[in-house]
């Protein structure tokens, strides 16, 4: 993901979601659903198992929302899904 427009707008959905509008959760899952579920499923080897750890990564980045610092968006939300994904991973063997 290197479109300069998306992130720019990845950044901006993240901070309007650290300002309570969570209702911008739906931009946000359209932007970045694809290669956080490409990723999870590169740990998983299982599509279920991969839904589940995306779904699982939004809600723990709604949950640390407030620490977003305001840039760099699509990693931020990566990282979470990457460490997150990865504990998973190493759960399933």
């Amino acid at each position: 993901m290197s479109d300069k427009n998306t992130m720019s707008m990845i950044d901006k959905v993240l901070i309007e979601m650290k300002n309570g509008n969570i209702d911008n959760f739906e931009i946000l899952y359209e932007l970045t659903s694809k290669p956080l579920l490409a990723l999870c499923y590169s740990y998983t080897k299982n599509v279920e198992d991969s839904e589940d750890a995306l779904h699982d990564t939004y809600m723990k980045a709604l949950q640390q929302i407030k620490k977003f610092k305001g840039k760099k968006g699509f990693n931020w939300l990566y990282t979470i899904c990457l460490l997150y994904t990865s504990d998973a991973a190493d759960d399933l063997i």
